[in-house]
């Protein structure tokens, strides 16, 4: 009567009083940095517990150890009555990309080990697999060449006259200003930008849509060269002296917003490279993405569109938006066919994703 009776008050007052948290010490760490967890066991009884295995599904994000099971993170310990015991461990972390981690899985034995219980608890932890740093250098736009020489100098008494540096030609730009040295170097019209004294500020604007409709997926390794894309064109600005913004239509799990106001301080690198890794699926199309950009953007500024997807309803956006005297400049990682027509209006770089060399993008 005793051993059927054990089990079941045992269920009764111990089970319940089982906690686990997980904590994850990096929550945000770069591409192939191990990650730090740990595991808080509390037993709240008044009675021990002898063994508990406790299974943990890990992210994509994440690998553990485990030679056949690296999405998981398995280990067994005891808890005493009213005491807690934490397992720390060391996981890799193999995606770009939001991981979370939604549950924890229990098996408990009771004091004498007549019966195994199961238990599962939700969680909710997540980390932040930000893209590998890579070499600036190695971007198909020759950033310093369409901006010029731009300096952000500060003046007690303000020379409307003063040369501030050069740009790309817009329509509506006097002639007199074209700055011809300039125009024979970079192969288009360049003209010199006068004004008060003021900092040149880019708006760099990441696509996630790989296909129509834009909710039909996201081709992971093209958008994570696109994501280090970006971050050579922002290491190169900021090198420059120039406030780099973010504007993207994918989702952000940390922020959940879409826009990073423009910025140079040092700071802004990192902040854009925890965006890098925190976004996740598109949340509406690019053609819509450009449709606000004059919002966030003024006249001059410099737009550069960074896009693994192109169609006629993006042309007549850039086109738009070229318009409305933003310096938009385009990097299509792409290989299908653009008609001249779609272009005509603004430059355009187009890079074949076959003869895309990776070690090209492999960590300093």
């Amino acid at each position: 009567m005793a051993i059927w009776i054990w089990p079941q008050f045992w269920e009764r007052l111990v089970k319940p009083k089982i906690r686990l948290s997980v904590e994850i010490l990096d929550p945000i760490v770069d591409k192939g940095a191990p990650v730090n967890v740990r595991c808080t066991i509390i037993n709240e009884s008044y009675l021990p517990c002898p063994r508990v295995h406790c299974s943990i599904r890990l992210p994509q994000q994440l690998e553990s150890n485990l030679p056949d099971r690296v999405e998981f993170v398995e280990f067994s310990t005891y808890v005493w009555a009213r005491q807690k015991t934490d397992v720390t461990f060391t996981l890799k972390s193999v995606k770009r990309g939001y991981g979370k981690i939604v549950q924890g899985d229990f098996m408990f034995i009771d004091g004498f080990g007549l019966r195994k219980f199961y238990h599962t608890i939700p969680l909710s932890v997540g980390v932040v697999v930000r893209p590998t740093p890579v070499a600036p250098t190695q971007t198909p736009i020759r950033l310093l060449d369409l901006l010029g020489d731009v300096r952000t100098q500060r003046f007690y008494n303000e020379d409307p006259s003063l040369l501030l540096g050069i740009r790309p030609y817009q329509a509506g730009d006097p002639f007199k200003y074209i700055s011809w040295l300039t125009t024979a170097r970079s192969q288009q019209l360049m003209v010199k930008q006068f004004g008060y004294t003021t900092t040149a500020r880019c708006l760099i604007i990441l696509s996630g849509q790989f296909d129509n409709p834009f909710w039909l997926g996201v081709n992971e390794t093209l958008f994570d060269l696109l994501c280090t894309r970006v971050l050579q064109m922002t290491e190169q600005l900021l090198q420059a002296g120039i406030a780099v913004g973010l504007y993207t239509n994918m989702y952000d799990n940390m922020s959940h917003t879409h826009f990073e106001p423009p910025a140079s301080a040092n700071w802004q690198l990192e902040k854009i490279r925890t965006r890098m890794g925190a976004i996740e699926f598109p949340s509406f199309s690019l053609a819509d993405a450009l449709q606000h950009i004059p919002h966030y953007t003024s006249n001059g500024d410099l737009v550069i569109l960074v896009t693994g997807y192109w169609d006629d309803a993006v042309a007549a956006r850039c086109a738009q938006l070229q318009q409305s005297r933003r310096s938009l400049h385009v990097y299509l990682l792409n290989d299908a066919h653009i008609h001249p027509h779609q272009i005509s209006q603004f430059p355009i770089y187009v890079e074949s994703p076959s003869q895309v060399s990776y070690e090209s993008v492999s960590v300093r």
